[in-house]
């Protein structure tokens, strides 16, 4: 009786583990179409503010900078 009732927890388990891949391919499509809707809109930023945007790398690239060299301090 031990076995059946490993066997039924083994198909429990498979159930959830398919139920859980099928919402994480929708979401991840879901999550695909947003990125690609951000892009689209960045690029369009970038390419009506190339000043502004040199200006967010240059100043992001500085953060990152100092808080590289302050972590090997």
């Amino acid at each position: 009786m031990s076995k059946a009732k490993e066997a039924q927890e083994i198909r429990t388990l498979e159930q959830h583990v398919q139920q859980l891949r099928k919402e994480m391919d929708q979401r991840l499509a879901e999550l695909k179409v947003q990125v690609s809707d951000i892009q689209q809109k960045a690029s369009k930023t970038v390419t009506k503010r190339p000043m502004l945007a040199l200006g967010v790398a240059f100043v992001t690239g500085m953060a990152l900078g100092i808080a590289l060299s302050k972590s090997n301090d």
